[in-house]
Formats: C-alpha cells, sequence, structure tokens
C-alpha cells in the first residue's frame, strides 16, 4: 500500500499538470497589475458645481462607538449639505445606537433615523432605499471614515466619464501587532485584485464602504443583493449590475476619495470572517469570480498537496518550491504597487511570511466555508 502511495505521489504527469494552475495564476496576476497601473488617478474635482443630491446611506448594528465619529465626519462633507441626504439605519441594535441616531437627526436637518424593517444588512439598505429621496446612492459603513471630498471627488468623477456604478479604494486604520499587520496586507492584496481586476474591464470584487450607484440602476434584477445570502451585499450587487449594465461600471483610483475602515482584529474574528467570505462561493455566478477563485484554490491546493507529499517522496518539495516561486514573483509585484499607492510599503517585510503561510490558511477556510451556506444569518450544511 506504501509503494502504491509512493508512486502515486512520484507520477510525473500529475506534477506537471499541477503546473497548469500556477501559470494560469501568474499571467492573471500580472493582468491584475497591468489593469491597475492603466486605471487613471483622479484628484481634482476641476471646479465642479454640485447640482444633483446624493442619499448616504449607513447600516448600523451595534456601532455605538463608531457613529459619533461617522456623523461628524459625514456632516464635514464639502459637498453641500443642503444636496445630502443622510439616512442611519438602526439594524435592532442592543447598546446605544438607536438612540445616537435619533439625537442626530434631532440636530441635523439632514440625517433621517430609520428602523431597519428586515434583518440585516441588506434588508436595512433596502429598507433606507425605499424611502430616500436622491437619484444616487451612497453606501459607507458605520465604523468607516471617508475623506474630506469623498462625495465631491465620486460626483466630479461621474460627471467626467458617465458612471452609474462608481466604486472607490478602502484603506484600514494601521494597526500594532503582527497579526494585525498581516491582516493589512492582506486587505491590500484584496483590494489590488478588485481594482485591477476593473482596470482590465472584468471587475470581480467591490467594497461596501465606498461605492456610489444610480437608483435606477438598483432595480435592473428582482432581487439584485440576493437576499437569502446572509452577506455579500457589494459584491452581489457589483455582479448584478455587471450582468445587465457592464458598461455603467467604474473603479475610481483616488487617494482623497478613499475611505478608511477598522479591520476587524484578532485571529477568531479574522477566521470567521475569512470562512464566511468563502461560503459564499457556491451563490455566485459570475463566470470571471468563479473561475478566479478556481485559480486561486487549486494553486493554492497544490502547494499544500506537495508539502504533504513531500513526506512520502521528497521530490514534491521541489515543486512545492517551484511552486512558491511561481506564485510569489506576480503577488509582490501587485502588492508593490497597491501598498506604494497607499504609503505602506513599509508592511512588505511581512511578505514572505504571509506567503509561506497564505496557502494553507487560505485552502483551510476554502474547505470549511464550502462545507456551509450563510443563509439570512444561519448556516445551513452543505
Amino acid at each position: 500500500m506504501v509503494e502504491i502511495i509512493r508512486t502515486l505521489f512520484f507520477f510525473p504527469v500529475l506534477q506537471v499538470t499541477l503546473l497548469l494552475p500556477a501559470f494560469l495564476y501568474a499571467g492573471m496576476i500580472l493582468w491584475f497589475r497591468k489593469g491597475w497601473k492603466e486605471l487613471p488617478v483622479f484628484e481634482d474635482p476641476q471646479g465642479m458645481l454640485p447640482k444633483e443630491k446624493v442619499s448616504v446611506i449607513v447600516a448600523c448594528h451595534n456601532e455605538e462607538h463608531n457613529l459619533p465619529e461617522l456623523i461628524r465626519t459625514l456632516r464635514q462633507q464639502s459637498y453641500p449639505a443642503s444636496l445630502t441626504e443622510i439616512l442611519l439605519v438602526d439594524d435592532y441594535s442592543t447598546d446605544r445606537t438607536r438612540e445616537i441616531i435619533k439625537q442626530a437627526a434631532k440636530v441635523n436637518p439632514n440625517i433621517k433615523a430609520i428602523q431597519n424593517c428586515g434583518r440585516g444588512k441588506k434588508e436595512a439598505l433596502l429598507t433606507a432605499i425605499e424611502v430616500c429621496t436622491s437619484p444616487w446612492i451612497f453606501t459607507t459603513d458605520a465604523d468607516a471614515r471617508p475623506d474630506h471630498d469623498w462625495i465631491v471627488l465620486l460626483m466630479a468623477y461621474q460627471k467626467k466619464t458617465g458612471a452609474g456604478f462608481v466604486a472607490g479604494p478602502v484603506k484600514t486604520f494601521p494597526q500594532k501587532g503582527l497579526f494585525a499587520r498581516f491582516g493589512e496586507l492582506e486587505f491590500y492584496s484584496l483590494m489590488g485584485t478588485g481594482m485591477g481586476s476593473a482596470g482590465t474591464g472584468h471587475p470581480l470584487y467591490c467594497n461596501g464602504a465606498n461605492t456610489a450607484y444610480k437608483k435606477e440602476l438598483l432595480f435592473s434584477a428582482s432581487d439584485p443583493f440576493r437576499q437569502e445570502i446572509q452577506s455579500g451585499d457589494d459584491v452581489f450587487l457589483l455582479h448584478t449590475i455587471k450582468r445587465h449594465h457592464p458598461e455603467a461600471i467604474h473603479f475610481l483610483k483616488s487617494k482623497k476619495a478613499t475611505v478608511t475602515i477598522m479591520d476587524k482584529p484578532g485571529p477568531r474574528t479574522f477566521l470567521k470572517q475569512r470562512i464566511r467570505w468563502a461560503s459564499k462561493s457556491p451563490a455566485y455566478s459570475d463566470r470571471d469570480t468563479l473561475l478566479t477563485a478556481a485559480i486561486v484554490f487549486l494553486l493554492n491546493l497544490a502547494i499544500v498537496f506537495s508539502a504533504v507529499a513531500g513526506f512520502f517522496q521528497p521530490a514534491w518539495w521541489f515543486w512545492m518550491f517551484t511552486f512558491y516561486i511561481i506564485k510569489s514573483i506576480p503577488d509582490f509585484l501587485i502588492l508593490q504597487s497597491i501598498t506604494s499607492f497607499y504609503n505602506r510599503r513599509k508592511l512588505l517585510w511581512l511578505f514572505p511570511i504571509a506567503q509561506i503561510l497564505y496557502p494553507f490558511y487560505i485552502t483551510a477556510t476554502a474547505l470549511a466555508g464550502i462545507g456551509s451556506y450563510p443563509f439570512r444569518g444561519k448556516v445551513w450544511d452543505n
């Protein structure tokens, strides 16, 4: 039996076959890097005269510590307050979130306090969308901090390009601790994939902390947020618009239009979040996203497989290092570009360690996520 296993693990055809996802991955990441570099930088609204009314929607659940600062940031936007409607939706919070929202609405005429008619973030967004009075919807998170010219820049970019859906850059607050910095580096990798894929004309991902879209586009499909799935309102909406109106999608590359968020600290919360992300994969119907996810998973699985197989046949460790090298070169190049844009190149010292750990972490979270679907706050076994 041991001889059979050793023969299988040394089988040359299998080794060469596993090179396919490695080279596909390298080509794909270099393509995303090219797309990122080709996205034009837009920093100057060039004397834009605001005319259109916008609605900023924020879904809030137990955000009493974050809301005061968010409200202050939104009130200080350079876009005219008379053209800005802020809708704060309480999603059945158990802390002082509801009271903070009501108090803010009392003293600020352009802030509206809304109670979620359903449950969860997607229902909260739809509740606000039904009562908003603007043709343009902006979304951000309760723990986010938009830059001063956020709305002005997104609207100026829309006027220049005629976009119907604009996604902007998101970054995380720098945090102390090795694990937090690993998470920050991975976050920028995700941003690179989202912005870079958009630059190629095949957008895969956006972050709901920095999006703006025409209200009319929301109703191009009967269920744009895929309400039966617990999370992923931003990505499912992007895919819906991509399917019906791909020409409407634009990504804004601008430091001044960046939204900064609080990343989720701690290994437990981090892993739960990544497993939740992975669990949405079976619900995706976008071919670009499915193909990308398959290539990423297969390469990382090949590295893990080679590492284990090496204990039976040491020749597999040569292939493991080969896969690592093929993966690491394009990964470093795109991260170098992204972290330079965000002025966080000092995170790159973590890159070698992250590269070693990443295949094992991504394979484990992907397999854990595939075992469950997050339907409306419940986890159903697959």
